[in-house]
């Protein structure tokens, strides 16, 4: 049909006919297979001079963009194979062309790439990071996935940044220390019903042999306990209120440098009404208790800090928080 035809058709027909023809004869619309991305660590925190291995891992979710479907659509957590994923630490300019890492959250800092490649049959890629000299600090990475296969392939994605925390190689003195990071979820949530889930992870280390440790601590008083999955003892919860869970972990007996973790997820819906860069608390501080003299005494530990998440209220990634 030509452009005159048309024309004379829009004019007894109305412009309406004119859309639906341009619709029905123009290109298809083209989708993505939507994908989300998440990062990890062999372990966290690590004491400096620690190789840690960094994983990237992207799946689909099972859902697709606009225009019509192809098949087969990927199900929800199939792994995305054989793309290119990034995986990029959060860097701040301290002087022309010199960056270094720091922590998620840091004011006039950005996500740049420390290596990439394509993603195996599990839908990841896995990098090495030193850790050495680096004692002390705290640094951001996170999984970038970019867009790929053109009109019908895999949308981007990015995963939350999650900090890595990196301890000073200091003089062991007899006991346990208590340490909490954030193991997973989204480090600056936006309000809403969908802000979780988190896991925080309370690791205690042993500097010696030790006898009947132990740790307790709680959770926080607005997103409740939904899991608590340790590696090494078992856990059960020795208080329950309508506002938190007080947990107390038996670890038992544990050689000099043996690390022990409780991995505890939390899920809860952040007010609409929260303001931009409120910190919000996930866990609260947890202590161990152990002896040094095969159970004659018991010390108790100095608490662990506490993990937070700041809102995003603006959706800006809060690059202006204090």
């Amino acid at each position: 049909m030509n452009a005159f035809i048309v024309m004379k058709h829009a004019l007894r027909l109305g412009w309406g006919f004119v859309f639906l023809f341009f619709l029905a004869s123009g290109p298809v619309l083209a989708h993505k297979n939507e994908t989300k991305s998440a990062i990890s660590y062999s372990a966290n925190p690590v004491t400096e001079g620690t190789d840690v291995t960094i994983t990237a891992t992207v799946l689909y979710t099972g859902t697709f963009g606009s225009g019509p479907t192809h098949s087969p659509l990927p199900a929800l957590n199939d792994p995305v194979v054989g793309d290119t994923v990034q995986i990029q630490q959060l860097q701040v300019e301290i002087e022309e062309n010199v960056f270094v890492g720091v922590a998620c959250g840091t004011p006039d800092s950005d996500f740049n790439d420390i290596d990439s490649g394509p993603t195996n049959g599990s839908g990841q890629f896995s990098t090495v990071f030193d850790t050495s000299g680096l004692g002390g600090k705290t640094i951001c990475f996170r999984a970038h996935h970019p867009d790929s296969g053109g009109q019908h392939g895999n949308d981007t994605s990015s995963s939350p940044g999650v900090d890595l925390v990196i301890n000073a190689q200091t003089e062991c003195t007899p006991g346990a220390t208590v340490a909490a990071t954030l193991a997973s979820g989204d480090g600056t949530p936006a309000p809403g019903p969908n802000s979780g889930p988190w896991t925080y992870r309370i690791t205690v280390t042993a500097c010696g042999g030790l006898t009947g440790v132990t740790a307790q601590g709680g959770s926080n008083g607005w997103a409740g306990v939904t899991d608590a999955s340790p590696d090494t003892g078992s856990v059960a919860v020795r208080k329950q209120t309508k506002k938190n869970t007080i947990h107390l972990w038996t670890i038992g007996d544990m050689t000099g440098g043996q690390v022990a973790n409780l991995d505890v997820t939390v899920d809860g819906p952040i007010p609409n009404s929260a303001p931009d860069c409120q910190i919000r608390f996930l866990n609260g501080p947890w202590s161990a208790t152990y002896s040094t003299d095969d159970g004659a005494t018991f010390q108790k530990s100095e608490y662990s800090g506490r993990v937070t998440v700041s809102v995003d209220t603006d959706g800006d990634g809060n690059p202006n928080c204090p």
